[in-house]
């Protein structure tokens, strides 16, 4: 059984320790700057702040995964814990059908009830939430999260820190550029400038 300490401590990160379990991944404890050292979180022990990533990594063997949704603040944390030389964990729930032929990169974490098609790439650091569908040839960039329900159709792309809202879909071969954020319930069909905040159906920039 692997251990690991998740860092950030709030939804996602609960979510992250739920899903930890159901893959038999033994999580020692949480890692977040809002709680005291000892306080629990769905009975798992906090064990310090973000500060504390190496000084934990010399205490025990163990993996981390990045929980934080913050677009800088995953891609910060994971450019640190890459420094270090430490290790990210992927986890990805039994019930996700992954095809042949699709690559998923470390510390990526893909909820209950997914589907990525063959020829999809998903690139490091990326939350992908429960009952998303990922189509043939789709490429979803570092440290982008997903939320449920998401529906990314053939060949789409999504940049780098991005974030797509619930129940939304990209169209095929759209492409989401790097920061760009597309609200829940929207459906993208052209491409997004660079960090624009798109929401509607279809999706126009409102920022």
């Amino acid at each position: 059984m692997n251990d690991l300490v998740i860092i950030g401590g709030g939804r996602a990160g609960r979510f992250a320790n739920t899903l930890a379990a159901s893959c038999n991944v033994n999580v020692i404890g949480f890692l977040d700057d809002t709680f005291c050292v000892g306080e629990l979180i769905d009975q798992v022990k906090v064990l310090g702040g973000t500060q504390d990533i190496l000084k934990i990594a010399d205490m025990t063997e163990c993996q981390f995964f990045i929980s934080i949704t913050s677009k800088k603040v995953r891609r910060d944390l994971y450019n640190r814990i890459r420094e270090y030389g430490l290790e990210l964990l992927t986890i990805i729930h039994p019930s996700v059908v992954v095809y042949p032929g699709a690559h998923i990169g470390e510390g990526v974490l893909i909820q209950p009830f997914c589907t990525i098609q063959t020829g999809a790439v998903i690139n490091h650091n990326v939350i992908i939430e429960e009952m998303c569908a990922i189509g043939v040839d789709v490429n979803i960039g570092c440290h982008s999260v997903i939320a449920p329900g998401v529906s990314l159709t053939g060949g789409a792309k999504v940049g780098e820190d991005c974030f797509i809202g619930t129940n939304s879909c990209i169209n095929p071969e759209v492409t989401m550029r790097n920061g760009s954020v597309l609200g829940s319930g929207s459906t993208l069909i052209s491409d997004t400038e660079e960090l624009g905040v798109y929401a509607g159906a279809p999706a126009k920039k409102i920022k």
